[in-house]
């Protein structure tokens, strides 16, 4: 594996942590999906506000909303909820 597919493969590997990390948290603190997406609009604004707009603010604000898109969908799985 070169260090390239190891790199990729950390980041991968930390990203799902992350969010088994934010889903179990919002599940045990009765967090709805509508927190999730609350709390994903407060970091895209973050990247907004720390970012020089271009392709990488746009790039980081589609994979915040992917991100938290997911994981609100998976929030309501656990819940039971439409």
């Amino acid at each position: 594996m070169d260090q390239l597919d190891r790199a990729l493969a950390q980041v991968a590997l930390l990203r799902q942590l992350v969010r088994l990390l934010l889903l179990e948290r919002a599940y045990e603190g009765g967090k709805t999906p509508d927190d999730i997406l609350a709390y994903a609009e407060k970091i895209r604004q973050f990247f907004e506000e720390n970012n020089p707009p271009g392709i990488v603010e746009m790039r980081m604000n589609a994979e915040v909303t992917a991100f938290f898109d997911q994981l609100a969908d998976e929030l309501r799985g656990l819940r039971g909820s439409p």
